[in-house]
C-alpha cells in the first residue's frame, strides 16, 4: 500500500493514522504526482485518486468551502484533476482499477473530467458499482447527451444517504498481457551501521516469539523494519515501513508502531477486555497491574487489538502509549 499525499501535513496525518492502526505492508510519501511515471510502469492492482476539488459537496458544513469557491477555482481544479488522473494512469496495472472521487457536484470536476481522460485513453471504460453502494447513491449524469456510461458512476447527495455531496467513480483498464510491471527507479534506502543491526536484531528476538519478517533501514534518527517488497524512493518518504525505534547509548528504545503492527508476535502480552477499568489508565497514560510473573517489554492487547506498548516491572506496566495520543 502507497499512501502519496503531496501536502506534507496531510501526510504526516496519515502517518500517525497508518501508526495508530498497526498497518505493515504500506510506505508514504508526499510526492507530485508527475513523479510517478517515472517510478512505476504498470505496477500498482488498484489506484484510488482521491482528488482536490472545489468541495462544492462540503458547502452545508463549511462556510470557508463556501466562501472560497468561484467558477475560476472549478475550472482549475478540473484541469488539476486531469493532470493528476493521466500522471497515475502509467502505474497501473493492465486489468487494474482506478478509482476517481471528489467531495463536489461540478460536472466539470466529475462526469467531464472522465469523459476526457476516457476520450485519451479508450483503453478505460466506467464499471458498476456494487449492489450497496448503487442503493445509497444517485447515478452519474449524462452531461451532453453522448455519454450513457457515466450514469455507472455515482453521487452521493444528503437526501438520498448521510452525508455530504461526494462522487466516485471505478474504472477498470484493458487487459494486455504483452505488458510487464517495471519500477523503474533504485532504492535509495540507507542501510544501518552493523552496530546497529545487531543492537535491533537482538532487541526483536528478545521481545518476540516470531521475529517480524524485513529488512532494516534507517529513517533519520530511527531505524525502521521495511517489511514490503517496494524500493525507497530517493525523496519525500514520510514512512518507509515499520518504525522499529532509535538506538540511544547502545540501546533501543521502541516506536509506538513496533507495538501497534506487531503486538500480537511479542513474548509479553497484557490482555484487556471490555469493562477493565485498566484500558482508560492505559490510554490516560499511568500504570497499570499486570501479571507479577512477566517482566520485560510487552504489548497492550484491547478485545484483540494491540493499541501500544509498555514495560513490566514488578508488577506493573510503565505505559509508552505516546503522549500525544492520551486521553486527557
Amino acid at each position: 500500500l502507497l499512501s502519496n499525499e503531496y501536502v506534507p501535513k496531510r501526510a504526516k496525518i496519515i502517518v500517525g493514522n497508518f501508526e495508530r492502526l498497526g498497518i505493515k505492508n504500506a510506505m508514504v510519501t508526499s510526492l507530485d504526482t508527475a513523479e510517478f511515471p517515472k517510478m512505476f510502469e504498470g505496477v500498482f492492482d488498484t489506484i484510488v485518486c482521491d482528488a482536490p476539488c472545489s468541495g462544492e459537496g462540503m458547502f452545508r458544513k463549511s462556510q470557508e468551502a463556501l466562501d472560497d469557491w468561484s467558477e475560476e477555482n472549478v475550472k482549475m481544479c478540473a484541469e488539476r484533476q486531469l493532470y493528476i488522473l493521466e500522471n497515475l494512469l502509467p502505474a497501473l496495472k493492465d486489468g487494474g482499477r482506478l478509482i476517481y472521487s471528489t467531495c463536489t457536484y461540478s460536472l466539470e470536476e466529475n462526469e467531464m473530467t472522465l469523459a476526457g481522460l476516457m476520450e485519451r485513453h479508450p483503453e478505460l471504460m466506467l464499471v458498476k458499482a456494487k449492489d450497496e453502494l448503487t442503493s445509497a447513491t444517485a447515478d452519474g449524469i449524462d452531461f451532453d447527451g453522448h455519454h450513457p456510461e457515466m450514469k455507472l458512476a455515482r453521487r452521493f447527495y444528503p437526501h438520498i444517504s448521510e452525508g455530504e455531496g461526494q462522487f466516485v467513480a471505478v474504472l477498470k483498464k484493458a487487459e494486455n498481457t504483452a505488458k510487464k510491471s517495471t519500477i523503474l527507479y533504485k532504492d535509495s534506502s540507507i542501510s544501518p551501521s552493523k552496530v546497529e543491526i545487531q543492537i535491533t536484531e537482538k532487541f526483536l528476538k528478545d521481545i518476540f516469539t516470531e521475529v517480524p519478517s524485513g529488512r532494516l533501514i534507517k529513517q533519520g534518527d530511527y531505524i525502521a523494519l521495511v517489511p514490503h517488497a517496494c524500493p525507497i524512493p530517493k525523496k519525500s518518504v514520510f514512512m518507509p515501513g515499520i518504525m522499529v525505534g532509535e538506538i540511544q547509548k547502545n540501546i533501543l528504545k521502541p516506536h509506538h508502531q513496533l507495538f501497534s503492527a506487531y503486538g500480537d508476535k511479542m513474548k509479553n502480552k497484557i490482555y484487556l477486555t471490555k469493562g477493565d477499568a485498566r484500558v482508560q489508565k492505559y490510554l490516560r497514560g499511568e500504570e497499570i497491574e499486570c501479571d507479577t510473573g512477566l517482566s520485560g517489554w510487552c504489548a497492550v492487547i484491547y478485545e484483540g487489538v494491540a493499541l501500544g506498548g509498555g514495560k513490566i516491572s514488578g508488577g506493573r506496566v510503565k505505559n509508552h502509549y505516546p503522549k500525544g495520543l492520551r486521553w486527557n
